[in-house]
């Protein structure tokens, strides 16, 4: 038999399975097998989609070059890499990974799969501690000098955002209060390059 034969083969009876199973999502077929059948059917779906997100959404965020990533959020203009910018553009990849992995943020999940998972909540866990701990030390330490006492604004919006309960679902949600400490983060960042590159 001709390979090529062979693969167009493979390839019409993949053509025909799928056909068969795409009619079991067809009305007249719930109509002909019953409620119960119907019920298994959607049953057994939710199971298989459950799974396979489960699947995808367990692999953790890879590494990212903190250097690399101060330039990018710089436009790639090294002149504003001023002292603070890279912890800065570091705490804003942390607390976007969080937020915008395959699933988004999974602690607060009151739902499958994400209630189910728990290697990628403990992972979410140990970078919300890091993002809370270094917010605080930018508040507190970083951002003034040993004499000054007013406090940077825009980290004094972040830092108690970061650390709002990380398991809160609903109104807030936690994912909005993190989202409003970045866009403080960015403010700062901002604020940060445009006062020491001039």
């Amino acid at each position: 038999m001709d390979p090529q034969d062979s693969a167009s083969a493979k390839k019409s009876n993949l053509g025909n399975k799928v056909t068969k199973v795409a009619t079991y999502y067809h009305p007249r077929t719930w109509k002909e097998k019953g409620l119960w059948w119907t019920l298994g059917l959607f049953l057994t779906t939710y199971v298989i989609v459950v799974i396979v997100l489960g699947f995808i959404w367990s692999r953790s965020p890879g590494e990212f070059d903190v250097h690399k990533n101060a330039l990018e959020k710089a436009h790639n203009e090294p002149k504003k890499l001023v002292p603070g910018y890279v912890t800065t553009a570091t705490a804003i990849r942390i607390a976007e990974t969080l937020l915008d992995k395959p699933g988004g943020y999974l602690s607060n999940d009151v739902t499958p799969p994400g209630v189910y998972l728990d290697n990628i909540p403990n992972w979410e866990f140990g970078a919300l501690t890091e993002l809370r701990d270094l917010t605080r030390a930018m508040r507190n330490d970083f951002s003034r000098a040993q004499t000054q006492s007013v406090e940077d604004k825009d980290l004094q919006t972040a830092e108690p955002k970061f650390n709002y309960d990380s398991n809160h679902w609903i109104f807030p949600a936690t994912e909005s209060e993190y989202r409003d400490g970045i866009k403080a983060l960015y403010h700062y960042l901002d604020r940060l390059a445009d006062e020491k590159s001039l």
